[in-house]
């Protein structure tokens, strides 16, 4: 894997979420700041970062598990297919068969915390749903002495009322980096 692999997959995420929208920006966004989070978290396994463009394609869009298995390898389709959620009566069955798979995937923790991060720091309706299912969140995929810097950042978040998180994310900060981490 190399630096061409994460073009590659940049390229075909942007192709496969083709129209979508985050909120009210492309839905490129998202895979950029997942992409960005597990690079700013120290993440140098090029096989995650090429995952992190693709995370969301299984579960957003018409490609299949094997099309990523062939053109990025089985680790990149293992990753992808992990953080996506699968059937269930509602959310809380989905999320539970998709922490079996991620506590069965390595690397997949540290993929699902970055998209988590993306989407606490994007804002938006979902943060409060994001608070409330923290702790379930949490013990379901901590373990000790991996990602914690990632874990704090969103204890850290979650600490604030939601009104000082959205407070915090308007006036452009982000907890980590005022931290300087």
């Amino acid at each position: 894997m190399n630096i061409d692999a994460i073009k590659v997959a940049q390229l075909f995420a942007t192709q496969a979420h083709q129209g979508q929208l985050y909120g009210f920006l492309p839905f490129t966004h998202h895979l950029a700041e997942v992409h960005g989070w597990l690079v700013e978290f120290g993440c140098d396994d090029q096989e995650l970062l090429v995952a992190s463009w693709l995370h969301d394609t299984i579960e957003d869009t018409n490609t299949k598990r094997k099309g990523i298995q062939e053109l990025f390898g089985e680790r990149v389709a293992d990753l992808v297919w992990a953080v996506t959620d699968g059937p269930g009566a509602n959310r809380a069955e989905r999320k539970a068969g998709v922490y079996q798979k991620i506590k069965g995937t390595p690397g997949a923790t540290m993929l699902k915390l970055a998209d988590r991060v993306a989407n606490v720091r994007h804002g938006g309706a979902l943060v409060d749903m994001y608070i409330k299912e923290h702790s379930t969140f949490k013990e379901e995929l901590y373990v000790s002495g991996q990602h914690e810097d990632m874990w704090e950042w969103l204890s850290i978040e979650f600490s604030n009322s939601p009104g000082e998180v959205r407070r915090l994310r308007r006036r452009g900060a982000t907890v980590a980096r005022d931290l300087e981490w």
